[in-house]
Parts: C-alpha cells; structure tokens; sequence
C-alpha cells in the first residue's frame, strides 16, 4: 500500500454521501469536539477474503491458511480452492467422513475518496480516508449525533458481510462448482449490497 493509497481489484460507482465528521478535541482542555455535517464523493470498492476450515463432527478444529484477492475480484476464493483441492485428496476426505474441509469466503467493501493512479497489476490504487481526518457518520439527525444512542451509529468505514460457506469436501463437484460460480457473481454484482454487515473503521 502506498502512503495514503490502496490498491482494490474492483470499485462501484462514485455516490455523494451526506455525513458528520465527528473531530476530536483535547479532554480536560478548552479544544472540544466538533461535529461538521459536509457530502462527500465516495467510491466503494471491494475485495474479499477466504479461508480453509476444518471441522470434525461438526465442530470447528483448525484453519488451513487464509487467502487475498490479487489482481481480481473473488480470486481468494479460486486461490483457497486450489490449496483446498490438494488437502481433500491428500486427506481422501469423503462427504462420509467424519472431517470436512470447507472454504469460507466473505466481502470486504472500502470507502474511499476517489480514484488515484493505475497499478501495475491490473487494478487501482484509490485515496483512502486519512486518520487525522476524524470520524464519519452516516444517517445522522439534524439534532446532532449526540440524539443518536451509540448502538445505533452508523460509522463510514470498512464493511465486511456475505460471511459463506462456498465449497466443502461434503458436496459434489457439480455443487461447488455452482457454488463458487453463485459466490463470484455475488463479489462481481453492478450495484454494492450488503447481507450481514459488520461494520469496521477504515
């Protein structure tokens, strides 16, 4: 990552969102937090991220190496399926045995201030937000954030969601074939959506 840069094998369009810059002051001082509503042009973008597991019984033992995206979006699922090919026939895993080897694939999307320079590899490097800048809240009330209960903040950061199960030594090929295929069009889809978002700071 360069200073101030990241590079995401896939971005959506920009979209202006209205948020609260929460910026810090000092405790115990007279420099007080300030909150500053602005709209700022922000581009999602999206990678994701996979692991092996392993279960035994149905329960979960161990993880068998954790993949990134390179160039493109989704490829940490090809990449996990290739090392988790290998340990299926290493193991002789069967959907009978009592060990299932599974992959384990979720979304990750980023916001950020825009589109900064081409990469080598294929994909863009984009402005991420600066940790000086504060802290952004999205769907704030004109009353201020101090009228939103804290459980209910919605902070502009990192968002990972669409926590799935893809392939597993459990199923035919045929299903996890399809599986991956219904997964990397999900990663790959026109319009950003969430299922099951945690939300995380930049």
């Amino acid at each position: 990552m360069k200073d101030g840069l990241r590079e995401f094998p896939k971005a959506f369009p920009e979209e202006r969102i209205e948020v609260v810059r929460v910026i810090p002051g000092i405790r115990g001082s007279t420099l007080r937090a300030l909150e500053h509503r602005e709209e700022l042009d922000v581009i999602w973008c999206r990678e994701t991220t996979s692991v092996i597991q392993c279960f035994i019984n149905g329960h979960y033992l161990e993880d068998h190496g954790e993949f990134c995206d390179t160039a493109t979006a989704g490829s940490s699922l090809l990449h996990a399926t290739a090392r988790w090919k290998q340990l299926v026939e290493q193991t002789q895993a069967s959907p009978e045995d009592r060990f299932e080897f599974c992959v384990v694939s979720r979304i990750v999307d980023v916001p950020t201030l825009g589109f900064a320079e081409e990469a080598y590899t294929g994909s863009r490097y984009y402005h991420m937000f600066p940790d000086f800048a504060g802290t952004f809240f999205r769907g704030v009330p004109a009353s201020g954030l101090k009228s939103v209960p804290l459980e209910d903040r919605r902070r502009l950061g990192m968002i990972r969601h669409s926590e799935t199960k893809v392939v597993s030594s459990r199923h035919t090929t045929d299903e996890n074939d399809a599986a991956i295929e219904r997964f990397l069009a999900r990663v790959n889809e026109t319009f950003r959506t969430e299922t099951d978002p945690e939300v995380f700071c930049s």
